[in-house]
């Protein structure tokens, strides 16, 4: 099987990831890159430029770039990309969260609800609906009122940067109801953990942002235990471009 190439773009961060097996990643980088500022667009232009000459030291040519809501809410940044001739794939916030529910099973078998927390937005997602939410981790509001979610009260899954700096300060791969409260507690209420201290001062931010969701989303969730997802729209957007999505680079 050949290699694939995934170029992930989202609100604050650009990530790639190239694998001929999602296992054993052959390249897999990121870099912040906050999109709400038309003005760091140069900075993305460099990055994409960045990761296909990487790509193509490694011999990988095909794959797919593709976005969360920043991508589908600006026309302007998607001829960048074209410009620079790769091969945009646009979903649908919908699509979105039926290719990360697709990666995430495909890692936690057992959770029945994943709740993915980007920059521009957040995603709810079971194995029946999908709750596409306007608010993300770079600009989530003091407070949120949700609309009413019908969820199953299995495991969640969290995926996401917060998702991975929650994981950091525990220091285990899942977590109760009260632990996770009080790991949201210590990111929100307390001294700043020294674990999100050692984390670069922008995604900081992002992860108070983050944690701000995740804690507003809780009381509807009747979940007990939590889990941290490793995988979830970039390993989605792979999983699609394995299956016949991918393009020349």
């Amino acid at each position: 099987m050949r290699s694939l190439a995934i170029i992930k773009i989202g609100t604050s961060n650009t990530g790639v990831l190239a694998a001929t097996d999602l296992t054993a990643p052959i390249v897999r980088r990121g870099r912040l890159v906050d999109l709400q500022d038309p003005e760091t667009w140069n900075t993305l232009t460099q990055t994409l430029i960045d990761y296909t000459t990487i790509l193509k030291d490694h011999g990988v040519q095909y794959g797919l770039v593709s976005g969360g809501e920043v991508v589908r809410q600006n026309r302007t940044l998607c001829q960048r990309i074209r410009e620079l001739g790769l091969p945009l794939w646009l979903v649908s916030q919908d699509l979105e969260g039926r290719l990360t529910w697709a990666a995430v099973k495909t890692e936690l078998p057992d959770v029945s609800t994943i709740i993915d927390v980007g920059g521009g937005s957040t995603e709810v997602v079971t194995d029946r609906l999908m709750y596409a939410l306007p608010v993300g981790a770079a600009q989530s509001p003091h407070q949120t009122i949700w609309p009413r979610l019908d969820l199953p009260r299995g495991t969640v899954a969290l995926v996401g940067g917060t998702a991975f700096a929650l994981e950091l300060m525990s220091g285990e791969s899942h977590v109760s109801r009260t632990h996770l409260e009080s790991l949201l507690t210590a990111i929100l209420d307390g001294p700043t953990p020294a674990a999100l201290l050692r984390l670069h001062a922008t995604r900081q931010k992002l992860v108070v942002g983050g944690s701000r969701i995740i804690k507003s989303l809780l009381p509807m969730l009747g979940a007990q235990e939590f889990k941290f997802a490793h995988r979830g729209f970039m390993e989605g957007l792979w999983l699609a471009a394995s299956l016949g999505r991918a393009r020349f680079l």
